[in-house]
């Protein structure tokens, strides 16, 4: 359970999947505990059930809401229900919960598709939970990545987007935004000299990053993909090698410098170049399969390296009209 006003966010005292067994009874006790009631009240006004289902979307015309009937003093008779647009990176508002009962159902005006959703609780913290059933009304749809949910000959990857950044948010900040000298736009990640990153873990996932469970095809459908394309420099004279992992793949220029033991070194390039590149990769043609792209991961040797405008795309055409117009 986030916290808007506090940054931080409060473990629930069950567990979560007692919201999605199809079983109606409610937890014996609240699902919030009360000293972190407390500190809400005192600290943040806005607070919210988080539902993420990282990378698949969802497809949605109604919410059903199962409370304790027992204790009508937690029924939620004032929340709202949000999704994320991962495209314009902000919460928007599907319908309003406004209710009197243990059970109800809330019908959209409008199917709503994303893989984050919240309930938002009435302003500050005026009591517990005691939810015992989440219905959500709708179908599972894939890739939750706006691009490739839309079904676009060309998935941007990274080039503005504060999603990427955040998903590599590491302690030592071995990589991040730069906000001069980016290829396109006006910002690329930069990785400091000598550094292995990938995303950060999120239990059960991985090291993954939300949004991302890009098809790779030899043929590609609408939605599927097959060629990536990314710019890429070192950052110093200094830098020996460079390199992207894609898979248990580490894509290198110069020296192989991969990101983990369990990459596999292959050379796209002799030495590392002094300025921008762009360099593009046959997925199919690395592994020889169909596989999906979840995360990247990036490595330097030596130097620094920048690296920008990171596109997925269905075929050569498609990413040649993307580069002319970005």
């Amino acid at each position: 359970m986030p916290s808007g006003g506090w940054g931080g966010a409060a473990e629930l005292a069950h567990d979560i999947k007692l919201l999605s067994d199809g079983d109606t009874t409610p937890p014996p006790t609240p699902w919030i505990a009360w000293s972190y009631v407390g500190f809400f009240a005192e600290t943040s006004p806005v607070n919210y059930l988080l539902i993420d289902t990282f990378r698949t979307q969802l497809r949605l015309d109604a919410i059903t809401l199962h409370e304790d009937p027992a204790h009508p003093e937690s029924w939620l008779r004032d929340a709202s229900f949000d999704y994320w647009d991962a495209a314009k990176e902000a919460w928007v508002t599907a319908t309003s919960l406004l209710a009197d009962a243990a059970v109800h159902t809330h019908r959209f005006a409008a199917p709503v598709a994303a893989a984050r959703f919240r309930i938002l609780l009435p302003w500050g913290a005026v009591g517990n939970v005691r939810l015992a059933e989440i219905v959500l009304h709708g179908e599972t749809a894939g890739c939750s990545h706006p691009d490739a949910a839309a079904r676009r000959p060309v998935a941007v990857l990274f080039d503005e987007q504060d999603e990427v950044k955040n998903a590599y948010t590491v302690p030592d900040k071995a990589i991040e935004t730069q906000f001069s000298g980016a290829f396109s736009g006006g910002r690329c990640l930069a990785l400091k000299p000598d550094a292995k990153v990938g995303p950060v873990y999120r239990a059960p996932f991985g090291h993954t990053v939300p949004n991302w469970d890009f098809e790779i095809a030899e043929t590609p459908a609408a939605g599927q993909y097959r060629y990536l394309r990314f710019a890429w420099k070192a950052a110093a004279p200094s830098t020996t090698g460079m390199a992207v992992g894609v898979g248990n793949v580490a894509l290198h220029a110069g020296k192989a410098a991969l990101p983990s033991p369990t990459h596999t070194p292959r050379k796209i390039a002799e030495t590392v170049p002094a300025e921008w590149r762009v360099e593009t990769v046959d997925l199919w043609e690395v592994f020889g399969r169909p596989v999906r792209v979840q995360s990247l991961y990036f490595a330097s040797e030596g130097g620094g390296m920048l690296v920008d405008r990171i596109l997925l795309g269905r075929s050569l055409d498609a990413l040649d009209a993307a580069q002319e117009n970005p």
